[in-house]
Formats: C-alpha cells, sequence, structure tokens
C-alpha cells in the first residue's frame, strides 16, 4: 500500500526535450514556485491524493528514477503491488524487427516518461516478452489492441454520470479498473488453450503489468515517480519534520481514496513539485479523512482523468487526546474540509486522530459549501500557493469508428426541436431541411437513349421551373445521358451511380427513382476489389485445372500405346486351339448354346457402353481447356488485378485501364476509340473466367451476385428493393415493349435493346442466362415493392435502326406520351410531397433554417476532435474566471482554430455549474447569410430575443440599428440564464458596412455573458490587426499552436480507420516527414485525402506530396484538370470561386451549359445530342473533389463552396488571376442570372443559329395559388442578391444601373424579398465605384427618407417614390439645346413607378420630403419608447433617453453607442449635455438630476420643487444649468464649474411658454440634430446688481 509524504521542494532539471511552449512554461513556473518556498513554511507544501497520471510533471522535464522503472514494488501489508514502464515518451522508440513503426504505440498509447537519459539504460527492454523478441505481426496486434482498449475506457468515462465538485466515498461508485484479486482479462495464460498470450504485459490502457498480475495505473496514461536529483539540503529539512512523526500505529487497510469521483489504483499523483515513494519510506499512513481539498471543481459532464488536481496543504489538526495529530489540510480561509472516510464500514470506536461526530457534521457542511459555491468571473487571489480554479478539461479523442453520437443528442418533435435550438440547445438532434427533389434516373446506357433525351428537352426544364415556383430546387441525376459506354479509367462509374442513387434518396422531400428497365438486362460488371481469399481459389482452380489437364493428357497418350502394343501382338499370334469332342450330350449342347446366347447379349451391350463413354470421353477431353489457355487466364487475372495490403482486409484491386493501354484518355478520338476495344475484349475475358470459377470459388449467393449482376439490378435493388416499406410516392416504373423485337435480332442496333450472344456457329441468339435474370427481376421482385399505379408500359414496333422518333412517327408518339405522362405524374408527386412536409413558414422557422447549418456543422467538426486540450483549457478558465470582455483565439490558417471552436461550443454549457445556458454560435462562411455583419447581427439578435422571451418585431433591419440592439440585448442574461456566444472565423465577413473593422464587437461585456471568437492571424487580413489595437496586449488571447506530432499520428490513424485503410512504413514515414515541415491539421488532412489514392504497390514517385499547402492543392487541381479535361474544370472551379455565395448545382450546370469552350471540349469525347452539359462529368468531379467542396445554405438553397479558406485563396490564384480573368466569370454570371439566353438560342462556334442551351429563366418572382385558393408569392432571392454583385466586379455599370437599380420592378422585388436596407447596400456598394453618380444618390436618398413606410408597407415604393421625386424629375431639363439631362435614366424609372403592375396610389405632384442636403438617420438601441433626447454643441455626439431606464451615449461618426447609464429611471423628459459633455442633466416629475458622464453617478438630485421643469444650459461651454418651474414660475441656476453651486432663484412673470413633447424615436443626423422639443435661449447674468426680477420675461 502506498501513501503520500511531504518531500522537500527541489529545482526540477530541464530536460532535452524542451522545445515546446508548454513544457517550458511548465518548467519556469515550477522553478519560480519553488524558489519561493522556505523551510518554515514546508508544512505548507501541496499534496496530491492518488491519482492515475502525471504527464504535467513530465513534460515539465522532471526525471524518473531507473529504480522505478526496473523495480516492482510491493506493499509489505499486502497491499498493492505495482510497476512501471519502462521506456519514456518523448524518444522515438521502435520495435526492434521493425523499425519506426510503433512511435505511435509509445507516445500515446502508453504515454511514457520524457528522459533521454534513461533510454540509453533501457533500451529495447519495453519491447522483450520475457525470453523472446515481439515480432511485427505480434507489434501491430499490440497497437491495435491496445487502442482498442484505449477507446473503450474512454468510453466509459463519456457514459459515466456527471459528479459535482468535491470527493465521493466508495459506497457511491463502484471502482472502475479491477483489482488486485481479480485481474480479469491481464493474465498471463487464457483459459482453454496453452499458447502464451501476448497481451499478458499490458492492461486495457497500454500500461505494463507486474510479475503478480496487478495493474498499474486506471487512466489513460501510465503514471510515472518523480523524484528530485537533488535533495542534499533537502532530505535534511524533510528529516526533521518527519522524526517527531515515527510512532507506531496501527495501520489500517481500507481501499484507495477518491478525489474528483476518482480511485487512486495502486499508484499515487503529484504535481512537479513532489515525490511518491512506498510505504516502507512513510513514517505513518495517512486516512483519506485527514486529507483536505484547497480548491475543488467539476463542471464536465463525462467523468475525466484530470491532468492537474487541486493543491492540498498540511496544517496541524488536534486530535482528540489534545496533541497536535499530523499535518491536515486547510482551506484558504482557515476552513478545514476533510475528505470522507474511504472504507465501507465506520469503525464503531474511535481511534487515535479520528475527529468526533461533530467535526465530521462540519465537514459535510463544509463538502456542501463547496459543491453549492456560486461562479465567479472574479479572479481568485492566491494566498502562498497558486490553486487551481476549475478542473481541467479531459484530452479530447474523436468517437470510435462505428459509434454514433446519436445517443449525445436528444431527439424530439419537429415542433419542440424548433424551439430548443433558436433557444440556444445544442444537445439537440436537429434535421436539415433541402427544400430539394432529386431525382435519379436508372436505364441502360443503349436502349433509352431516346426517352432520356425526351426528357432533357421537354420534362427537365418544366420540372426545374415547377419546383422553383414553389420554393424548391429540381436537381435530375441522370448518370448515362450522352454516353455511349461506361467504360472510365478507374472503373468508377457504378460506384459514382449507386452513391448518387443513395444521395438522392436521403435528401430528397420527393419522388427519387425512375426506372426505365425494358427488355435489357446489361453487361455485368466485373468488381473492382477482390478478398484475397476469393482471389486465391479462382488461381487454385485454374492450377488445378491446368495440372488435371496435363495428367489426363499423359494417362491418355500412355493408353493409345498400350492398345497399339496389344492389337498387334494378337494379329501375329497363330489359333493353334484344337477342336473339342463333339460327341456330347444332345441336352448338355442346347444348354451350352443357350447359355452363350445369353452371354453374347450381354458382352453387345457392354461393348455398345463402352464404346460409348469412351466417345464422350474423347469429346470432353478435346473440350477441356489446354495448359496454355489455363496460363493465359491466370496470365490476364493477375495483369489486372493486384494485392493491395493498404485496405483492411487486404484485397486485389482492379488496375485503371491506363495501366496497359495509354490511350484510353487521349484526344485523339481514333487512339482512344482503339484503347477502349481492346479494353472491351480484356473485360469480356475477365467476366467469362468470372462466371466459370465463381460457383466452384464460394456457395454464397450474395458474393456470386456481385460478380453477375448488371448495374440497373443493382440500382432498382438500391433504390426499390432493399426499402424496408414500399415506396408508393417515390418510385416510377416505366416499361417498354418493343413487340417484334425477337424477330429482327439480325439487326445491327438489336443488340442495344436486347441481351444477345453468338454460338459456336456464329448465329446470334438470344442470351438465356441473362434473360431468365430479366425476367426474374422483373416479373418476380420488383411487382412485390412496386404497386399497378406505379407502373407504366408502353408498346411500340421495331425500326431497324431502334428506337428512332425522327424517323418513326410511331416512335415520336410514344417519346411524347411517356414523356407528358412522366412530368404529370412527378408533379403529382411534388405537390402531395409538398402538402405534406411543407409546413407554415413562419419567422421563428426561417430563423431555425439559418441557425441549423451551424448547429450541425459544430455537431459534425467535435465528432472526431482530437487533442488541443490546452486550448480548451484556456477557453474553460476564460469560463470560469476570464476577464469580462470577449476570448479571441486566433491562429495561422489551417491551424484547426474552427475546430476549437466547435468543441468548445459543444462543451460550454456543461462548464458552467448552476442555470440554463443558452448558446448562440454562427460559423462565419457556413451559411450565405453569416458573412454580411448586418445580416449576422440581426440573425442573433432575433435568436437572443427567442432566448430571452422579447418582442422580435423590435429588433432593426438597418446596420447601426442591428449592432446597437445587438448590443443592448446581451444584457439581458441572469444568472439563472447565462449565454454563451460563439463567433468563428471574423476574417470571413464581407467587406459590406466595414464588418472588418469590427465596430460591432462588444469591448466589455455583461453579466453572465460569455463571448468567443476567432480569426486567423495572417497579414492577409486586417481582423487581428484590428482585434489587437482594440484590447491591445491583454489576457484574452489564446493562440492556437502547431499540431503536435503525436496527435497527428493518432489523427492519421483514426481517419485511416475510418476509411478501412492503412499505410505501409515507407508511406507512413513519407507523410510524417512531410507533416513536420508543416504541423497544421488542415495539411495532415490534405495529405491524407491523398493517401487515399496510394495503393500498397504504389511506387516512391507516386507516394511524393509537396511540403506546402499551396503545392498540395495546386497539385489536386493538376490531377482533376488531366483527368477531367483542362477547360471544364478551370470554368467550374472559377464559377465556384467567382460567386458572392457559392452556386448551386443547376446553376453551375447551366453556366458549363452556356460557355462554348467547355461544350466544345466535352463535344469531342462525348456526342451531344442536345447542346447541354452532360450532368455525369459534374458527378465524376465532385465526387473526386467530396471533401474540398461543401454544400452551405444561401439564400434558402444550398450552393456549392471551398470547405477552406486555402482552398478558395489557391482557386482564386490559378483561376481568376492567371488563367482566365475574374470578369469574365462574373460576366457570364451576370448573363445567367438576367436570363439573357433562357428560351433564346446561342450561337457557337460552327452555327451562327446557335440552339437552345435549356436553361432555367431567371424571372424575379413566381406567382402561385395554393390548393385553398391563397395567392401566394416567392421571390428569386438568387437572383436579386446575385446579380448586383456580379455587375459590379464584371464592371458592367451601366448595365448595373439600367438593369437593376435603375430598375422598378427589380427594385421592388428586392424590397419586398429582402429589405430596405439591403437594397441601400447595393446603393453604397455602387457609389464606391461611381461616387459622383448623382442619379444613385437621389434615389438613395429618396429610398432613405420612405423607410419607415417602406417598412412597414414595401408595396408604397411607387407612392414614396412619385411622391417625394415628382416635381425634380419633371423639372429636370437640359440648360441648352445639346446638353444631357442632369438625370437622364430617371424618366424612365418614373414612368415605371407610375405603371406599376401593383395597383397603389400615385401621387401626381410632389406631397412628400424630397431629398435634400440633410439626411436623417435612425439609431435603435434601446428597448423601449425614446423620451427625451439632445445633442452636444459641436454635433458628433447625442444623450437619449428611455422607458426602458438607460440613458445611452451616441457617436454619430460610427452610429454605436458609446455608453449606457442605467437605473434613470422612466420619467426622463427633458435632457441636456453641459460642460464639455462632462455631465448630463436630466428632468422628470419632480426631480433634476446631474449626471457625471465619467464614472455614470448620479451627482446631485434636485426635488424640493414638484412642479414639472424645462431646462437649457448658457454659457460658452455650457457650464451654466437653467430651469424653468412653470407652476410656481421660478427660474433656477446652478454652476457646474463650482461644484454645482447655485446661483439664484428668479420670479418671473408668468406668460406662455411652449411645451415638449418628445417623440418615440431620436432622429439624428451626422452634423444637425432635429427634436420636436423648444430650445430655450437664456442669457447669463452676474451674481451681483440683479435687474427687477418682476420684470423678467422670457420668451
Amino acid at each position: 500500500m502506498y501513501s503520500v509524504t511531504t518531500r522537500p521542494a527541489y529545482r526540477p532539471a530541464p530536460s532535452a526535450n524542451m522545445q515546446d511552449k508548454f513544457r517550458k512554461d511548465m518548467y519556469w513556473k515550477m522553478k519560480h514556485k519553488l524558489e519561493k518556498l522556505e523551510p518554515e513554511n514546508l508544512r505548507h507544501l501541496p499534496l496530491l491524493p492518488r491519482i492515475a497520471v502525471l504527464d504535467e510533471a513530465l513534460a515539465a522535464g522532471l526525471i524518473v528514477p531507473s529504480k522505478i522503472t526496473n523495480k516492482t514494488y510491493s506493499s509489505p501489508e499486502g497491499g498493492r503491488s505495482v510497476s512501471f514502464p519502462p521506456v519514456p515518451t518523448g524518444q522515438r522508440f521502435s520495435s526492434p524487427t521493425k523499425v519506426g513503426y510503433s512511435s505511435s504505440l509509445q507516445g500515446r498509447d502508453l504515454g511514457l516518461a520524457p528522459n533521454p537519459s534513461l533510454a540509453e539504460e533501457i533500451g529495447d527492454r519495453h519491447w522483450r516478452i520475457p525470453e523472446r523478441r515481439l515480432r511485427q505481426r505480434n507489434d501491430r496486434k499490440i497497437v491495435r489492441y491496445l487502442r482498442k482498449q484505449l477507446r473503450k475506457r474512454m468510453q466509459q468515462y463519456y457514459e459515466d454520470e456527471e459528479y459535482e465538485d468535491g470527493f465521493e466515498t466508495i459506497d457511491e461508485k463502484p471502482e472502475k479498473v479491477p483489482t488486485e484479486t481479480n485481474p480479469g482479462p491481464f493474465v498471463k495464460y487464457q483459459e482453454g488453450n496453452g499458447k502464451k498470450d501476448i497481451f499478458s504485459q499490458y492492461n486495457d490502457v497500454g500500461g505494463r503489468l507486474s510479475k503478480e498480475g496487478s495493474f498499474v495505473d486506471n487512466g489513460p496514461f501510465p503514471p510515472r515517480v518523480v523524484k528530485s536529483p537533488n535533495l542534499k539540503k533537502l532530505y535534511e529539512l524533510q528529516s526533521e519534520q518527519t522524526e517527531t512523526d515515527e510512532t507506531e500505529v496501527d495501520r489500517v487497510k481500507a481501499p484507495s481514496p477518491v478525489v474528483n469521483g476518482f480511485h487512486a489504483k495502486g499508484v499515487t499523483f503529484a504535481e512537479q513539485e513532489f515525490e511518491i515513494v512506498g510505504r516502507s519510506e512513510t513514517p505513518r499512513p495517512k486516512s483519506a479523512s485527514e486529507l483536505s481539498v484547497l480548491s475543488i471543481s467539476s463542471n464536465s459532464s463525462n467523468r475525466q482523468v484530470p491532468d492537474s488536481l487541486p493543491d492540498i496543504c498540511t496544517t496541524p489538526v488536534p486530535s482528540q487526546n489534545g496533541q497536535e495529530s499530523p499535518p491536515q489540510s486547510s482551506l484558504d480561509d482557515g476552513k478545514k474540509i476533510k475528505l470522507p472516510a474511504i472504507s465501507k464500514a465506520t469503525p464503531k470506536e474511535k481511534t487515535a486522530g479520528t475527529p468526533d461526530e461533530g467535526y465530521m457534521d462540519a465537514v459535510e457542511s463544509e463538502l456542501r459549501k463547496v459543491e453549492e459555491r456560486p461562479d465567479t468571473r472574479s479572479s481568485v487571489e492566491s494566498v502562498g500557493i497558486q490553486r487551481p480554479a476549475f478542473t481541467p478539461v479531459q484530452t479530447p479523442y474523436p468517437l470510435p469508428v462505428g459509434r454514433s453520437d446519436t445517443c449525445d443528442y436528444l431527439k424530439l418533435n419537429y415542433k419542440d426541436t424548433v424551439d430548443a435550438i433558436v433557444k440556444g440547445r445544442l444537445d439537440v438532434k436537429c434535421h436539415i431541411n433541402k427544400r430539394i427533389i432529386r431525382m435519379y434516373i436508372s436505364s441502360n446506357i443503349s436502349d433509352s437513349e431516346a426517352e432520356r433525351n425526351g426528357l432533357m428537352e421537354k420534362v427537365y426544364p418544366q420540372l426545374r421551373l415547377y419546383c422553383k415556383e414553389r420554393g424548391y430546387a429540381f436537381q435530375m441525376i441522370d448518370p448515362n445521358w450522352a454516353l455511349k459506354d461506361a467504360i472510365v479509367d478507374n472503373h468508377s462509374h457504378q460506384e459514382l451511380c449507386l452513391k448518387e442513387l443513395n444521395t438522392a434518396r436521403d435528401i430528397s422531400m420527393g419522388p427519387n427513382f425512375v426506372t426505365f428497365l425494358s427488355q435489357k438486362y446489361g453487361q455485368c460488371v466485373i468488381p473492382t476489389t477482390i478478398p484475397v481469399e476469393e482471389f486465391k481459389k479462382f488461381i487454385s482452380l485454374m492450377q488445378s485445372g491446368k495440372e488435371s489437364y496435363l495428367a489426363s493428357h499423359v494417362n491418355r497418350n500412355v493408353a493409345g500405346l498400350e492398345k497399339e502394343k496389344t492389337s498387334d501382338s494378337l494379329k501375329s499370334n497363330t489359333d493353334d486351339k484344337t477342336t473339342e469332342n463333339q460327341t456330347q450330350n444332345s441336352e448338355e449342347e442346347s444348354e451350352d448354346k443357350k447359355e452363350s446366347e445369353d452371354k453374347g447379349e450381354a458382352s453387345a451391350e457392354g461393348t455398345q457402353e463402352n464404346q460409348v463413354t469412351s466417345q464422350e470421353t474423347d469429346e470432353a477431353l478435346e473440350r477441356r481447356k489446354t495448359d496454355r489457355e489455363y496460363d493465359a487466364e491466370m496470365s490476364i487475372l493477375n495483369m489486372w488485378y493486384k494485392l493491395d495490403d493498404n485496405m483492411v482486409p487486404p484485397v486485389y484491386r482492379l488496375q485503371p485501364i491506363s495501366s496497359q493501354y495509354r490511350d484510353i484518355n487521349h484526344r485523339d478520338k481514333f487512339r482512344r476509340t482503339t484503347a477502349k476495344q481492346h479494353w472491351t475484349s480484356q473485360c469480356k475475358r475477365l467476366e467469362a473466367i468470372f462466371l466459370n470459377y465463381i460457383k466452384d470459388v464460394t456457395d454464397d449467393q450474395q458474393r456470386i451476385d456481385e460478380y453477375i449482376k448488371s448495374t440497373i439490378e443493382r440500382e432498382i435493388e438500391e433504390g426499390i428493393l432493399n426499402l424496408k416499406d414500399k415506396p408508393y410516392d417515390t418510385v416510377q416504373w416505366f416499361r417498354r415493349n418493343i413487340t417484334d423485337l425477337k424477330y429482327n435480332l439480325t439487326d445491327f442496333s438489336a443488340k442495344d435493346y436486347i441481351d444477345l450472344v453468338t454460338d459456336e456457329n456464329d448465329q446470334t441468339e438470344i442470351d438465356m442466362v441473362k434473360t431468365k435474370r430479366l425476367h426474374d427481376l422483373m416479373d418476380q421482385k420488383m411487382p412485390s415493392k412496386v404497386s399497378l399505379a406505379q407502373m407504366h408500359e408502353y408498346s411500340v414496333s421495331w425500326h431497324q435502326d431502334g428506337i428512332k422518333p425522327d424517323k418513326n412517327r410511331g416512335h415520336l408518339l410514344y417519346v411524347d406520351k411517356m414523356c407528358n405522362d412522366l412530368f404529370s405524374i412527378i408533379r403529382g408527386k411534388i405537390d402531395h410531397s409538398i402538402q405534406k412536409k411543407t409546413a407554415s413558414r413562419d419567422a421563428k422557422k426561417r430563423l431555425y433554417d439559418e441557425i441549423t447549418p451551424h448547429v450541425t456543422f459544430v455537431r459534425e467538426r467535435s465528432r472526431d476532435f482530437n487533442g488541443r486540450k490546452e486550448v480548451l483549457n484556456r477557453i474553460k478558465e476564460y469560463v470560469r474566471v476570464g476577464p469580462r470582455k470577449p476570448l479571441i483565439i486566433h491562429g495561422k490558417s489551417g491551424y484547426g482554430k474552427t475546430s476549437v471552436m466547435a468543441k468548445a461550443a459543444k462543451d460550454a454549457p456543461s462548464w458552467i455549474k448552476s442555470g440554463d445556458p443558452a448558446v448562440v454560435v454562427r460559423m462565419i462562411g457556413v451559411t450565405g447569410d453569416s458573412v454580411h455583419i448586418r445580416q449576422l447581427l440581426r440573425s442573433m439578435s432575433l435568436q437572443l430575443c427567442y432566448i430571452f422571451g422579447q418582442d422580435t418585431s423590435l429588433v432593426p433591419q438597418d446596420y447601426r440599428g442591428a449592432l446597437n440592439d445587438f448590443n443592448s440585448r446581451l444584457a439581458s442574461a441572469t444568472p439563472e440564464r447565462p449565454l454563451f456566444v460563439f463567433l468563428d472565423s471574423l476574417d470571413q465577413l464581407s467587406d459590406e458596412n466595414n464588418g472588418h473593422a469590427l465596430q460591432w464587437l462588444p469591448l466589455e461585456l455583461p453579466e453572465n455573458v460569455y463571448m468567443v471568437v476567432s480569426t486567423l492571424t495572417e497579414d492577409t487580413y486586417d481582423t487581428f490587426k484590428t482585434v489587437k489595437r482594440l484590447f491591445g496586449n491583454s489576457d484574452n488571447f489564446v493562440e492556437i499552436p502547431e499540431l503536435p506530432e503525436s496527435d497527428a499520428v493518432f489523427i492519421l490513424e483514426h481517419l485511416l480507420e475510418q476509411e478501412s485503410r492503412t499505410l505501409t512504413d515507407e508511406q507512413h514515414d513519407a507523410v510524417l516527414k512531410a507533416f513536420r515541415n508543416c504541423p497544421s491539421p488542415l495539411y495532415l488532412r490534405l495529405v491524407f485525402e491523398e493517401t487515399r489514392l496510394w495503393r500498397s504497390y504504389s511506387t516512391e514517385k507516386e507516394i511524393w506530396v509537396p511540403t506546402a499547402i499551396s503545392k498540395i492543392i495546386n497539385m489536386l487541381f493538376s490531377r482533376m484538370e488531366t483527368q477531367h479535361g483542362e477547360p471544364f474544370v478551370r470554368r467550374a472551379l472559377g464559377y465556384i470561386t467567382a460567386a458572392r455565395s457559392g452556386v448551386t448545382e443547376s446553376e453551375l450546370l447551366d453556366l458549363l451549359s452556356l460557355d462554348d469552350l467547355v461544350l466544345g471540349d466535352v463535344s469531342n469525347h462525348f456526342p451531344l445530342p442536345v447542346r447541354r452539359f452532360p450532368p455525369v462529368l459534374w458527378m465524376r468531379l465532385r465526387h473526386d473533389l467530396q471533401w474540398y467542396l461543401v454544400e452551405h445554405s444561401a439564400d434558402y438553397e444550398w450552393t456549392y463552396q471551398w470547405s477552406h479558406v486555402q482552398l478558395h485563396q489557391a482557386a482564386v490564384e490559378r483561376y481568376l488571376n492567371q488563367k482566365d480573368k475574374a470578369p469574365s466569370y462574373h460576366t457570364a454570371l451576370s448573363e445567367l442570372f438576367m436570363g439573357v439566353w433562357a428560351d433564346k438560342k446561342k450561337p457557337y462556334p460552327g452555327r451562327d443559329a446557335g440552339s437552345l442551351r435549356y436553361v432555367d429563366s431567371q424571372a424575379l418572382s413566381h406567382t402561385i395559388v395554393s390548393p385553398t385558393g391563397k395567392v401566394k408569392t416567392l421571390f428569386n432571392l438568387r437572383t436579386v442578391n446575385e446579380l448586383p454583385y456580379h455587375l459590379i466586379n464584371s464592371n458592367q455599370f451601366e448595365k448595373l444601373k439600367k438593369k437593376v437599380l435603375l430598375n422598378f420592378d427589380w427594385l421592388l422585388a428586392k424590397v419586398r424579398a429582402t429589405s430596405l436596407r439591403a437594397v441601400l447596400d447595393d446603393f453604397h456598394n455602387a457609389m464606391l465605384i461611381e461616387p459622383g453618380d448623382k442619379e444613385l444618390k437621389l434615389l438613395a436618398d429618396c429610398l432613405q427618407l420612405s423607410e419607415t413606410a417602406l417598412l412597414r408597407n414595401p408595396l408604397e415604393l411607387a407612392t414614396q417614390v412619385v411622391g417625394r421625386l415628382n416635381d425634380i424629375i419633371r423639372k429636370d431639363k437640359p440648360i441648352s439645346i445639346g446638353d444631357p439631362k442632369k438625370y437622364p435614366n430617371m424618366g424612365r424609372f418614373m414612368r415605371q413607378a407610375k405603371n406599376a403592375a401593383i395597383a397603389g396610389f400615385i401621387p401626381s405632384v410632389t406631397c412628400l420630403t424630397p431629398p435634400g442636403d440633410v439626411m436623417y438617420d435612425l439609431l435603435a438601441g434601446h428597448t423601449d419608447v425614446i423620451t427625451a433626447v439632445t445633442a452636444s454643441m459641436d454635433g458628433t455626439i447625442a444623450m437619449t433617453a428611455s422607458k426602458d431606464k438607460t440613458m445611452k451615449l451616441w457617436d454619430f461618426r460610427t452610429g454605436r453607442v458609446t455608453k449606457t447609464i442605467e437605473g434613470t429611471g422612466d420619467q426622463i423628459h427633458a435632457i441636456r449635455l453641459c460642460l464639455n459633455n462632462m455631465y448630463a442633466v436630466t428632468a422628470e416629475t419632480g426631480c433634476i438630476r446631474f449626471w457625471n458622464m465619467r464614472n455614470s453617478q448620479c451627482q446631485l438630485a434636485v426635488d424640493d420643487l414638484i412642479d414639472p421643469a424645462s431646462i437649457t444650459a448658457a454659457g460658452n461651454n455650457s457650464q451654466i444649468v437653467v430651469a424653468f418651474y412653470f407652476g410656481v414660475n421660478i427660474m433656477r441656476s446652478w454652476d457646474l464649474e463650482n461644484d454645482f453651486q447655485r446661483l439664484q432663484d428668479v420670479k418671473y412673470r408668468k406668460t406662455r411658454v411652449a411645451s415638449t413633447k418628445i417623440g418615440h424615436c431620436a432622429f439624428l443626423s451626422i452634423q444637425v440634430v432635429i427634436m420636436s422639443c423648444m430650445r430655450f435661449v437664456a442669457a447669463t447674468w452676474p451674481t451681483r446688481g440683479m435687474p427687477d426680477q418682476e420684470n423678467w420675461c422670457i420668451h
């Protein structure tokens, strides 16, 4: 049994491995603490109870004594025996048999000490099993076994209950690890066999076991024992202290103590200052009841193994006999908290040192106080010794592969889910509502070409428009359109089809599968991978057949030679037999004759049978393959399939076609066709081999089907047959029957519509094997899932060229009818799905749709999060004791700050002990609206309204209003409802409203509010510089360091395990070598994506990776251009990069269809029946870029964007700045959104007449009538938001004015679809290009004046514009003939307004205030009615008062609230700024108050007169305050410069004075403040020689 003893302090020696900042900080922190430790304070040296790990102490450079690593210690009293792993971390130790492989095992699974000096002494002893070394296979087994056990242990910790701070007894929680009497799985020999278990030397987390079978630790890392190398002086100090304690006491056997919910298992835990020694070195044991805790805190929802524990100081506690007992621990304030008894049974008799019952009651009371202590943000003053104020977070690990995180989230109904998400809960499972109808078209390539062409021309455009009018996006997935074959170099066509089918089934909100299965089954697809066992069986069967052939052929030759020899010998012999006696009995002769006849008949029959059998055997031998044919089969199989050990389990992988036929991707059509013909021949031979041997290889029918199924059968299985329920609304089957096809099998085109084979006589006949499978599929399987209403049959006659609508009228009518039927059926299914699934989209559900992508993103990123423990500890420390400022997380691009933010946002609610915290999280860039600061602030303000139960209608639309409203609503947080705000990637904010200036970021947070933001530190972005300027060098900055190599190894192996892959030693070393040059998580992920293409047989050149992120991204782009075609990849990725918020799939296909450069290159490879881009090419590119491109929500649609900012930067540099120019992309995008080529033929080289591209129209709005008769208008948000941006960036300023900003229909649509502020933002961006444009300024000023009316009713736009601009435009005439008008385009705009389609009141003359020189803006920030307003003398600031009991000071230049004074009352009716804005004077009923603007305190309150007063200021600096009391007719004045001295009361004659009326809003100008209250003018007068007071009259 081990106990903790006080050891003198010592100076730790720095280790050789102290390059990282964390270890340096720990080292110098310890050095500073130990220097202050004096001998007289030795009793205050902290002691820590038994805990599992010593990572921090070891990381600080402490040395592990070699005797500890070489010996096993046991308790003299029968306690636990322990041993320690002998190998230190920090050094690269490997298995003796395989250099460099097991570094991850030592660095992570074992977690050993960084002691380089110990390495030489220990050597490779750690990798030895007694009497033999570990082999490479066992080495790998150990790695996998220990990792598996480690994940189980971490999962066990995750699933445990949350325990509050303090200690728990043994009875409260059973121990997590086995006891010494139950070693469990850690025995040396397994039961039932005599083989030695290779895991017998390790526990379930990687620690070494002692010879007795007990284990070392109970945590994820083994403990170490710390001892100072310099102990000479301190040993003397210790001996003086311990001599008095060497009395004999009863040794009580008790279970290990419990601290913070963890049991110490046979080992002890100490920080850097202490030593852990055996029981024999301790003078007496200390029971757990004698220990006390300084600072205890545990808020994590999961049980954690802390890396550092609270310090425990020792103070003498008097015992019952009056003597001083051994040192006990105490709190800072002197209150003693003892631990509960660690034994299950409390002794009845009191022993020496046992406290009485009253004392134990006091202990329990103190423990309750510790558990219930309030959460505070104030800094904790340390007395003597620094104490942690919170429990450090555990080391984050990703979820094990295969384990779902569903159990971590609540599953509620839709209504409750919406309510929980908008109220700031992240622990609720939410589903993203993608308003998409995605339909997969399943067909053979050759037999349905006419039908698919008809759908492309007649059906798909109509369905896209129909869905768009109802707020949905229609996506057609036809992987076979425009293809003549499915030959792809990497054989990925079938895998791609099945993946797209599953995606359509998962996300589609309506019909998702249509099949055209008819009379052709299709070609069988050979497998791309074959398990090793099956491949070996194929080879074995061929080898056996070859050996059998050789053996039978030799035997047959030998038998033939013997037969010839026997025949010759019989012919050469003479018949010398003599005749026998013929004088026999007549009866005997008759019997012999009869017997001979019977024998003759039997002999004849036997001879005939032998002749037939011999003939059949000869024919079989002649049909058998020769040894050369067997060799050819094995040769072709070995040529096209190679063993890939990088898969788990290993497989034989089909090689790319280009490995044998390099011309498969050649631009020359002839060479490409020749390569395809060669591969087709090889493919048929492989198919024949598999069909011949597969039934002998395996009896599993499922495995047999993998070799003989066609693609269309697999698609039908995934889309129909494998579904649990019958798909009544999602599946349709269109079946065509060619009645006379079987009579025209000799036609050249017949093979495209039915499966044919050629017999031995070169006669064409139907393939009965495939026909049988087809009939089984159509007549047996599909009818069980598809109803008659879902089957649609058509009968047509045959034409010698196949189904040709352009040659056969019957075929034309058939195609038209089929297209009409499909459109009607799919339209009905879409209507049914929309009515069933779409609920009313109120404001709350629209906010839910905005928040859900952010919450889902947080969930995905935190699921696979690993490491970064120090950063999470800093964030948790900020939550507990941090400053009342936002916490800034910053780091280089690609260092994983977004993942850290996601993990912190998920875990933050568990870090607060009390209250129901709400979390507002925005990962900027995940949605299109989040990159615009005005929309971002408004969205968060709306969510705060739902969290705190406030009115959402008061949230302003404009930027300045949203800015102040957001800051004011943060103050709504309470201790019962604390608030977390996480904002990731401030650098991704757009330039609109100067978002990068961060004027909206609060410099000081209200109580109970915690804000964490992140940004990049690169000089490319000004965000970090702005943050440093705002906060200076404060302690609220946390930098993301480089990713440690040990974490990188773990992450890489976790990613490989997710993909069921591994790497060879050379490949693993290549990855780590490259990572050392760029140690960032992004680079590691990019390298991992490259390793997915690596095979175990890849050459050294193929596994080379660049050592920079930009280079590896450019290598990716180059490979994509080579594989998919350079024009297509360049233009597709360029469009995605140039778009403001990405592009949707339909938009991208339309853009590529309008790009003649792309279609010209595609037409060289694919015959295009319609001038339209083939969707399958985009599907292939998207499949290869599945991690690099992500779908984000923008304008209620889903667009493709780059997954990381560095990918976007690399694409901008490669495509927008080098190969093409950005304006060309923006021009194409502007033409698309203007609908230039919708329903219009576009010319292309070689055809000036052009052809239709079947692109979508871009109408500004769509009006539909619901089944209930309600008229509903939906707006094209993509057009109104994207078009101005692309016109500006393509330098089409005149078109921007005519088509957009000075177009009344477009202006009205955007005001109705978005907001007036969004329109004003477009005007602002345009005037940045042309600041002197008078037309834009005039209309912008007019719209700003009309803001109040348009916010109430956007349909009043025509009334407001005509009522304000009518006279201005009517009088706009040229000064002289030939001179241009001042507003040349406004006349057309006014005519459009007067003739608008929407009826409205159109004034004939100017009846509203026209725009002038003074413009007004509405500033919002109060939560209630404004009652008073004033401005400073220089017009730069203003002061407002409101019924919300606050006063706010405004800065006109920024529009921000610079100061808020609370508790001012709700009856203020007048306010003045005085003495150079140092004081604010307020007047309310019966009281005048003087407020100091510096400290926000009331300096003087005058309440002796109950009459209402009007106040004003006089003097050069407004130092004189004058108040008029109307009821008593008294004027009173004060001098603010002389300490509020009251000058003199003046009685004046009553006269008429205008009353003051204050409106509900304060209209503030940049230069002037227009107030509805009257300004009074008062002259200063001397204090002496006052004139007659009766003659004063103020007018």
